[in-house]
């Protein structure tokens, strides 16, 4: 007779032996008259808890559920659901940072999230939910500009609401085929699993957010969020977002005045847009209080000639140029210096975004903000301590040198970032060369080889830049943009105290210098360890074809020996088989023809002509290649 599952699993509670410290503990009912009341009523309690707790695990087990004992307990997914649903906002304002904002969009509503949430899988967890939201955006973005003909216009004769709903059924049919069912048409669903309302509330949110991100780029003031990344699936998300804005625009056919005819530049001008118009550039600009502002600079650039005293060449440098420089002007600083691009003024810095990448610039944000701040920090301090020294005083600290010096603080770090990051790679494939030469780990040397010379390279453009500058009094003397502001409107000359500028620009020659010699030593052991590496693979080359050589003389001479047995073997008369010496003497000479022709053969001379034949044949094959 079969036994009972819970009898079988909880068999050992029965029969397990709690009193391991009495010698009379036996199993069964005798064993249980032997111990005293108290024991015996202990060891009955534990068995009857064991058995009810392991009843009741295995119930669970039974029905479906999942018991703490067997294995770990998992969350209701109605409990993830309801958490995903709460957290959506949150998901949707750290999801999405980069070209749009969803600080000042209206919250989504409670049965959109429910349908989103429950049909992208959505349980709660930003770092999941995010990334299942983009994907999701990307293809709703994308599948809008792929049917905009279905949208209607007010050529269209007929009901605008009806075909506005047919625009997002179609839609979300699309989405259902492309994101949840595996590229298969919906011909047997019952219902869409992606409504209708769904899409036509998300798209018209992401499309609010990304206005409201270019609203706010517009304002005065600092964001109020922190800029994210802009990777290749980003910068397509955003590009299709803003052509379907323009899209609607269009339709709608509204004059656009005050801040919507800005929105409409704004959009032209991070040309994610189909904007035909010349392209404007994006500035961000710190003043001497640490207050960031950005602005769009005029496709004819007359603000920057007229309002920062440049001249048109120098706005081609601005544009074009790629090499390090600092150019001086009267009133302004032009300096590029590796991937950042700023112009100083006496009480502002402009940085030109789209020529500068977005580690440089928030390292120069974080640099400028750290120096102000303590600048202004140690003139409270000082101006304490004046009141109560009437002959103290310190000289305030120059709004120029801040900006010069945060920029030269944050090429300095992104060119050390950069060397690390060859650096690394570069000395554990150099040590494991010592060991041994693989193609693989070549072909690496050679990918590191490229990089190393080009971090050196844009080092030393850099380090030449900063030198011309310190080599000329006149140079120094250009960078005191404040005194020529001053009272008495007395620039510096090449006479006067320049200390401050030529210790400031010293301190980061030095550092930049050592970036360099770090690179080209690392660029020298790279090409070192080449050259040794090809040594070595042409040793081996040259042993190799020796060694073929050496066989193919040892096939001439078998080949020797064989053409004279041949003719014994012929099939025609000949008077030599009458002999009984015959065999023996062919099979000799035939030897002795082999081993005269190897020996031969494998001597210096025969075999250094060989070679060399095969050298001219080779180098005329690559002379005609």
């Amino acid at each position: 007779m079969a036994q009972n599952p819970i009898d079988e699993v909880v068999a050992p509670f029965d029969g397990m032996d709690l009193d391991q410290d009495d010698s009379t503990s036996m199993r069964g009912d005798s064993a249980s008259t032997l111990l005293p009341i108290g024991r015996q009523t202990r060891r009955e309690r534990r068995r009857a808890e064991g058995r009810k707790r392991v009843e009741r695990i295995f119930g669970d087990r039974m029905k479906g559920k999942r018991g703490d004992a067997f294995v770990s307990t998992e969350e209701d997914p109605e409990k993830k659901l309801f958490r995903a649903i709460e957290h959506f906002p949150e998901t949707l304002r750290t999801g999405f940072k980069t070209g749009v904002s969803f600080h000042t969009v209206k919250p989504i509503e409670h049965s959109i999230a429910e349908n989103l949430c429950r049909n992208l899988s959505l349980r709660g967890t930003l770092g999941g939910d995010s990334a299942r939201l983009f994907a999701f955006a990307r293809t709703l973005v994308s599948q809008s500009n792929n049917i905009k003909s279905y949208y209607p216009t007010a050529k269209y004769e007929g009901s605008f609401d009806e075909r506005r709903k047919f625009f997002f059924q179609v839609l979300a049919d699309r989405l259902v085929v492309a994101k949840l069912g595996g590229g298969v048409p919906p011909r047997r669903w019952d219902r869409n699993l992606i409504s209708r309302q769904t899409c036509e509330a998300m798209l018209n949110a992401f499309a609010e957010a990304r206005v409201a991100y270019l609203r706010m780029d517009m304002d005065d003031g600092e964001k109020v969020v922190q800029e994210g990344t802009y990777t290749k699936k980003v910068t397509k998300f955003i590009k299709e977002l803003d052509q379907w804005i323009s899209f609607i625009q269009k339709l709608e056919n509204k004059e656009q005045q005050g801040e919507d005819h800005e929105l409409a530049d704004a959009m032209g001008d991070l040309g994610m847009g189909n904007c035909n118009e010349p392209k404007r550039l994006r500035c961000t600009e710190v003043d001497e209080h640490g207050g960031v502002t950005v602005r769009f600079i005029s496709p004819k650039k007359t603000e920057l000639t007229t309002r920062y005293g440049l001249v048109p060449r120098d706005i081609r440098k601005i544009e074009a140029s790629a090499l390090s420089h600092i150019g001086l002007r009267p009133s302004t600083v032009l300096v590029h210096l590796f991937h950042l691009k700023v112009l100083v003024q006496r009480d502002r810095a402009l940085i030109f975004d789209d020529a500068t990448s977005m580690t440089s610039r928030d390292n120069f944000l974080r640099d400028i903000r750290e120096a102000i701040r303590l600048r202004d920090t140690t003139e409270s301090e000082a101006a304490a301590y004046q009141e109560e020294d009437k002959t103290y005083s310190q000289p305030r600290a120059s709004f120029e040198f801040l900006a010069l010096e945060a920029v030269l603080s944050s090429v300095v770090s992104e060119l050390e970032v950069e060397l690390e990051a060859v650096r690394r790679p570069a000395e554990h494939v150099l040590k494991s060369l010592e060991y041994d030469v693989d193609r693989r780990v070549l072909l690496n040397l050679f990918g590191l080889s490229g990089k190393a010379t080009w971090v050196a390279a844009q080092a030393e453009l850099v380090l030449t830049a900063v030198e011309d500058v310190l080599d000329w009094d006149d140079s120094l003397a250009a960078l005191y943009l404040t005194a020529k502001a001053g009272p008495d409107g007395r620039a510096k000359t090449a006479d006067d105290d320049l200390t401050a500028a030529e210790m400031l620009l010293g301190s980061y020659y030095n550092a930049l210098n050592e970036i360099v010699q770090e690179a080209q030593s690392l660029v020298s052991s790279i090409r070192n360890t080449q050259e040794s590496a090809s040594a070595i693979l042409d040793a081996n080359r040259n042993t190799l074809m020796l060694l073929d050589l050496k066989f193919r003389m040892g096939t001439v001479g078998l080949a020797t020996g064989s053409f004279f047995s041949a003719f014994y073997g012929m099939n025609i008369s000949n008077y030599i088989l009458e002999y009984n010496w015959a065999f023996a003497g062919v099979c000799g000479t035939s030897a002795l023809l082999t081993v005269v022709a190897i020996c031969y053969g494998s001597s210096g001379s025969p075999v250094s002509r060989l070679w060399q034949m095969e050298q001219n044949i080779e180098m005329k094959r690559l002379g005609k290649m």
